[in-house]
C-alpha cells in the first residue's frame, strides 16, 4: 500500500510539473503566433489596399490616355479620311485608314480593341482578334455615351470570358454625332504589368453564372489560353490566363472560406502563403468576381525573438532535469507496479479465458463482472449481465427452500457447492454445477461473491449414455447366456422333429403337425436370433450383395397382403448399390421396417409407404453423432410412411428389446432392436425421424462396398444327401451331439464324435486321412472351437471346417471366418440348409 501511495504521489508531481511547464511554453508560443498573425494580417491588408490603388491608378491613366487618343483622331487634320468611308460603311477603305493607327497602338500600348460604331450601335469597323463584323454593340459604356452624349469608360465582361477596359466617345462631325469611337485594352494586360512590379501574385476569379461554358471554351481556344472550366466549382479564372492548376488546391480552400473577413494563411510545398481578397465590380457597379492577392510570406514571416527562445530553452532544460530527477525515484516504484500489474493481468486473463463460467457480484448480489464462458453458456452479453442480478438465470425448477439452504450454507461456511437448473437467454433450461464463495475484507465483512459454474448438459448426457451402455451390456450378457441354452435345446428339438418326420411318412396328419411344431421352433429361434443381433453376439455371415433386389423381395412379400401400398424411389437407379451384409438378415430387417410402416398407416385415409435409395457422404455433424462409424461414403436406405408417427417420449427407447407400444399379441418388441444390432454389425448405423400425425422415416446407413456386384444365388431345392463322406462332429451338448449325429447318418454321412475341442483334436490326429469335414460347436468346455480349429489347421492347413454356434461372445470367430472363409451355421439349423452347405463345403476346392 505504501509503495502504491508513493508511486501515485510521484506520478502526480511529475505530471503536474511537466504539464505546468508545457502550459507555460504553450502560452509563450501562442502569444508569439498571435503577434505574428496580427502582423501578417496587417501586412496583407496593406498589400491588398496597395493593389486596389494600383489597379485604380492604372485604369485611370489608361482611360485618360485612350480618351485623349480618340479625341485626337477626331480632331486631326486627316479625320476626313475616316468620316467618308465610315458614313459609306466602306469597311475596306476604313480598315486601310485605321490600320496604321491600330497597329501602332497595339504594339506600343498593348491595345486590343478598336471599334467604329454607327448610331444604331452596329459595328462598322472592328479591329480585334478574331475579326467579326456586323455585331450589334450592347455595352454599358456605349449606352452611357448615347444617353449622356459624353465619353464613357469602365471594365466590362465579354461573352468569351475576357475583361476589357473600354473607352467610348461620341463621334462628332461638323457638330453632329454620327456614331461612336471606342478603344479597349484587356484588363489582364494591366494586371500582368502590376504583378510584374509587385511582391505578390494576383488572381482574378469571375462567377461562372455570368458566362456560357461553350462560349468560354471557344474564347480560350481563340485566345490561346489554357485555363480549365472545371477547375473550380463556382468561379473561373480570368487572370492569370494559364498555369493556375498548381495553385488550384489553395485557391479552392480559400474560395470555401470567403465568409471570413480575415486573411487566409496556408502552406504549399513548405512555403507559407497569405491570401486576401476584395470583390471586383464591372462598369455597371455589379459584383462579377473576386480579386485575390497571394503573397509568399517566407521572407516576411516574423520569427520569435531571441529572448523568448532563450526563455523557452531554459524552461525545457529545467523540465528535463526535474523529470530526470523524479524518474529515478519513480522507476523503483514502477518496477513494483509492473510486477503487480502483471499478476493482475494474469489473473484477469485467467478469469476471462477459463472454460468455467465466472460471475462476480457485490455484497448485495448485483453483478459487477462476468467472463466469456458466462456469455457462451447463458447467452447474455456482458453489458446485459453487469448491473443485473443472478436471478435473471432462475428456471423455477428449484424451490424457495433450496435457495434458503444455499444462502444459509454461504453465511455459515462462506461457500456452497451443488447442482441446479438454470435458464438461458433464449429460454432453454440447462443443468449447472455451481460453486459460490464469499470474499471478505480485513474486517470479515463480505464485499463480493464469486460464482464458478459449468454447463453440465454434456457430462450428464455422457453419464446417461454410459449408464445405458452398461444396462445394454448387462442385458447382452444375459441374452447371450439364455440364447446358448435355448438354441442348443431348439437344435435338438428340430433335429429330432426332422428324424421323426422321416420315420412316419405314412401319416400325413402327423407329419403336418410335426412340421407345425418345427415351424414354431424356428420362430422361437428367430426371436433368439433377433436378441443376438441386438446384442451383437450373433455371427454375421456377410457377403457382397446388391441391395435393390433384396428390397424388391421384401416389398413383394408385403405387397401380397397390401397391393399398391409401397413405392420404391432410387436415385441414379442405373447404378448398382452394393453393400456387404448378411442377405437373409437384411431381408428380415426390411420386413420388420415395412411391417412397422404398415401398422403406422393402418388408420390413414390415403396411406403411403416409400423406400428411397441414395448415396450419402457423411458430414462432420453425422460423424459426431455416430462416432462408431468409420467411413464417410455410405448407402442410405430410407423407409418412410405418412402414418401416426411416434410420440417424442418414446423415441428414446425404441431400440430397447421388448419395448413396444403395440397391443398384446402384435409382436414381442424386437423389431427395431434387431435392426439396430444388424446395422451395428455391418459397420453402419440407423436414425429415426418422426412427427405425430405426419409420419416416420427410418434411415439405414450402410458402408458402401466398392467390389463388383455379386451374382444372384439360385434358390435351393430339396435336401441333398451325402456320398458316405466322414464328418467329425464336435459339440459339448449331448442332446445336440446325438441328434445331429442321427441327422448326418440319415443324410448318408459317416460320423466321428467328440464332446469338446481337446477330444476333437485327438480324433483328428488319429483319423486325419479319413475325415473329410469337421462340424464343430464354437463354445465348449476344456477347449473351445476356435482354439481347436487352430490346432487342426496346424496339422492340415487345407482342413474343411463348418462352425455351429448359438452365439459368439468374442471377435475371434469373425476374424476366423474372415481369414479362412469358414461357414457358420446358427443353431437351430434348417436341415435342408445344412445339407446344401455340407455339399458346397465338401465339393469346393477339393484337395484330396
Amino acid at each position: 500500500m505504501g509503495i502504491e501511495a508513493n508511486q501515485s504521489i510521484l506520478k502526480k508531481v511529475v505530471g503536474a510539473t511537466v504539464v505546468g511547464f508545457l502550459i507555460l511554453i504553450l502560452c509563450f508560443y501562442y502569444g508569439i503566433r498571435q503577434q505574428q498573425f496580427q502582423e501578417l494580417t496587417t501586412h496583407l491588408d496593406d498589400n491588398l489596399e496597395m493593389l486596389s490603388k494600383e489597379i485604380s491608378s492604372n485604369i485611370s491613366i489608361r482611360v485618360s490616355w485612350m480618351t485623349t487618343m480618340l479625341q485626337s483622331i477626331q480632331h486631326s487634320t486627316g479625320s476626313e479620311a475616316f468620316v467618308q468611308p465610315f458614313l459609306l460603311k466602306d469597311r475596306q477603305q476604313l480598315y486601310q485608314v485605321a490600320n496604321t493607327i491600330y497597329q501602332d497602338l497595339k504594339q506600343n500600348n498593348h491595345l486590343t480593341h478598336m471599334y467604329f460604331t454607327d448610331m444604331q450601335r452596329t459595328v462598322v469597323l472592328r479591329m480585334h482578334q478574331p475579326d467579326r463584323f456586323g455585331d450589334v454593340i450592347e455595352r454599358v459604356t456605349t449606352r452611357q455615351v448615347e444617353e449622356t452624349g459624353s465619353a464613357s469608360s469602365g471594365v466590362e465582361l465579354g461573352t468569351l470570358g475576357t475583361l476589357t477596359l473600354r473607352v467610348v466617345v461620341p463621334w462628332l462631325h461638323q457638330g453632329i454625332r454620327i456614331g461612336y469611337l471606342e478603344l479597349g485594352i484587356e484588363l489582364e494586360d494591366i494586371l500582368e504589368g502590376i504583378e510584374s512590379d509587385s511582391p505578390f501574385r494576383i488572381m482574378l476569379m469571375i462567377q461562372k453564372s455570368l458566362l456560357d461554358s461553350e462560349e468560354w471554351q471557344i474564347g480560350q481556344e481563340m485566345l490561346g489560353r489554357r485555363n480549365d472550366w472545371e477547375l473550380f466549382e463556382h468561379y473561373t479564372a480570368v487572370f492569370p490566363t494559364e498555369n493556375i492548376r498548381d495553385l488550384s488546391a489553395i485557391i479552392t480552400a480559400y474560395l470555401n472560406n470567403f465568409g471570413q473577413d480575415q486573411p487566409y494563411l496556408v502552406e504549399l510545398k513548405d512555403i507559407p502563403y497569405g491570401m486576401h481578397h476584395m470583390p471586383f465590380s464591372d462598369v455597371s457597379g455589379d459584383e462579377i468576381g473576386q480579386l485575390i492577392l497571394l503573397m509568399d510570406l517566407s521572407m516576411e514571416d516574423i520569427g520569435l525573438s531571441s529572448e523568448l527562445y532563450a526563455i523557452i530553452v531554459i524552461l525545457i532544460i529545467t523540465i528535463v532535469l526535474v523529470v530526470l530527477l523524479l524518474c529515478r525515484i519513480v522507476k523503483r516504484a514502477e518496477k513494483e507496479r509492473d510486477l503487480a500489474e502483471a499478476k493482475l493481468k494474469l489473473a484477469g486473463e485467467a478469469i476471462a479465458n477459463t472454460i468455467e463460467g465466472i460471475i462476480i457480484t457485490d455484497s448485495k448480489g448485483n453483478i459487477v463482472e462476468v467472463n466469456r464462458a458466462f456469455v457462451t453458456v447463458t447467452g447474455y452479453s456482458r453489458e446485459e449481465a453487469v448491473g443485473n442480478n443472478p436471478n435473471m438465470l432462475k428456471s423455477g425448477q428449484q424451490s424457495q427452500q433450496f435457495y434458503e439452504a444455499m444462502w444459509l450454507s454461504i453465511a455459515e461456511t462462506g461457500a456452497w457447492n451443488g447442482r441446479l437448473m438454470n435458464r438461458r437467454k433464449n429460454g432453454d433450461l440447462y443443468p449447472e454445477r455451481l460453486s459460490i464463495t464469499a470474499i471478505k475484507d480485513s474486517d470479515e465483512k463480505v464485499i463480493n461473491y464469486i460464482g464458478i459454474f459449468s454447463d453440465a448438459s454434456e457430462s450428464e448426457r455422457l453419464e446417461q449414455r454410459i449408464q445405458h451402455a452398461i444396462k445394454m451390456e448387462s442385458l447382452s450378457t444375459l441374452i447371450g447366456g439364455i440364447a446358448h441354452e435355448f438354441n442348443n435345446m431348439l437344435a435338438g428339438m428340430t433335429g429330432n422333429l426332422y428324424l421323426l418326420r422321416t420315420e412316419i411318412p405314412s401319416s400325413p396328419k402327423a407329419v403336418e403337425r410335426l412340421k407345425l411344431v418345427e415351424d414354431i421352433a424356428f420362430r422361437a429361434s428367430d426371436i433368439i436370433r433377433r436378441l443376438l443381433t441386438f446384442s451383437s453376439q450373433d455371427v454375421v455371415s456377410k457377403a457382397v450383395t446388391e441391395i435393390i433386389p433384396v428390397i424388391r423381395e421384401a416389398m413383394d412379400q408385403q405387397q401380397q397382403d397390401f397391393p399398391g401400398l409401397f413405392h420404391l424411389k432410387v436415385a441414379a437407379s442405373h447404378e448398382a448399390y452394393v453393400v456387404e451384409v448378411d442377405q437373409a438378415k437384411l431381408l428380415q430387417v426390411l420386413a420388420s421396417l415395412l411391417s412397422n410402416a404398415v401398422d403406422a398407416v393402418s388408420k390413414v385415409t390415403q396411406p403411403e409407404i416409400s423406400v428411397n435409395m441414395a448415396r450419402y457422404i457423411a458430414d462432420e455433424s453425422f460423424m459426431i453423432r455416430h462416432p462408431d462409424v468409420s467411413v464417410m461414403s455410405m448407402i442410405r436406405l430410407t423407409v418412410s410412411d405418412n402414418g401416426c408417427g411416434i410420440v417424442p417420449k418414446h423415441l428414446e427407447y425404441i431400440f430397447d428389446p421388448f419395448y413396444t407400444t403395440k397391443e398384446v399379441g402384435r409382436g414381442p418388441g424386437l423389431g427395431l432392436s434387431m435392426v439396430y444390432g444388424a446395422m451395428k454389425s455391418y459397420g453402419g448405423t440407423v436414425e429415426v425421424e418422426s412427427e405425430l400425425a405426419r409420419g416416420t422415416s427410418v434411415h439405414l446407413y450402410f458402408p458402401e462396398c466398392k467390389q463388383e456386384r455379386p451374382a444372384m444365388m439360385s434358390a435351393e431345392a430339396e435336401i441333398v444327401s451325402g456320398d458316405g463322406e466322414t464328418i467329425l462332429l464336435v459339440d459339448d451338448d449331448k442332446l445336440v451331439l446325438d441328434t445331429t449325429c442321427k441327422v448326418l447318418k440319415r443324410l448318408d454321412y459317416q460320423v466321428l464324435l467328440a464332446s469338446d475341442g481337446r477330444e476333437a483334436v485327438s480324433q483328428y490326429k488319429q483319423h486325419e486321412d479319413e475325415i473329410d469335414l469337421v462340424l464343430m460347436d464354437v463354445v465348449m468346455p476344456v477347449m473351445g472351437g476356435i482354439e481347436a480349429a487352430e490346432e487342426m489347421r496346424g496339422i492340415n492347413p487345407a482342413m474343411k471346417l463348418l462352425f455351429l454356434t448359438g452365439f459368439d461372445v468374442t471377435q475371434q470367430l469373425k476374424e476366423q471366418v474372415s481369414n479362412y472363409g469358414d461357414v457358420v451355421l446358427n443353431k437351430p439349423y434348417n436341415i435342408k440348409r445344412l445339407s446344401h452347405v455340407l455339399q458346397h463345403k465338401l465339393h469346393s476346392n477339393r484337395t484330396r
